[in-house]
């Protein structure tokens, strides 16, 4: 169990997290219709979106970076303003957010173990819950660091996952899961990615 967390404005955004931002972001297509969830990974997949696309988020650095580029349809998801994870929360925003048909949906990931994907705060898990509920296919994002983590609020079990990108590869028994149930796994600091 890890206690660990840190707001959203203690963290940085390294070369670890923008390789992953990259590599998450070629997995967008043109006219997609996507989610992006907050955090430092996602704030440097932002960076690398292009047009023509239509993004939800209830993230304000997603919706700051997003709302410089030209062709991007931008929604951005109401609510509670959490100052912590600096993105919108609560009821209100889960009720906006099941008004939407998506088909990918990106989640930062606090913590990763075998007993599946969770975080801190129950406001947040909720949040992500209702963004892997909406779209078709599910993309974590996530960094090596997370690996064997686990926090109190479930978010979902590995099985919701289709796609982890990461930057290593991640310990058994989390990778005999991701391997047991066909998700695929992309790893940015390999010579040659998939």
């Amino acid at each position: 169990m890890s206690s660990e967390s840190k707001a959203y404005q203690e963290k940085s955004i390294n070369q670890v997290k923008l390789d992953i931002g990259r590599v998450a972001a070629s997995l967008v297509e043109p006219h997609d219709y996507i989610v992006m969830d907050t955090g430092t990974t996602l704030s440097a997949m932002a960076s690398y979106l292009t047009s023509p696309l239509t993004v939800v988020t209830n993230a304000v650095e997603c919706l700051i970076t997003l709302s410089q580029v030209q062709g991007i349809d931008l929604h951005f998801i109401g609510g509670h303003f959490n100052s912590f994870h600096r993105a919108m929360l609560g009821t209100t925003a889960i009720g906006q957010l099941s008004q939407y048909r998506l088909n990918k949906a990106f989640i930062g990931v606090c913590a990763l173990s075998e007993y599946g994907v969770s975080t801190t705060s129950e406001e947040e898990a909720s949040m992500k819950k209702a963004m892997v509920e909406q779209a078709q296919l599910v993309v974590l994002v996530c960094d090596s660091s997370k690996f064997g983590q686990q926090h109190l609020f479930k978010v979902c079990d590995l099985e919701k996952v289709d796609i982890i990108v990461t930057n290593q590869y991640p310990p058994s028994p989390i990778s005999d899961i991701i391997e047991s149930n066909d998700i695929h796994l992309i790893v940015t600091n390999q010579s040659t990615e998939s």
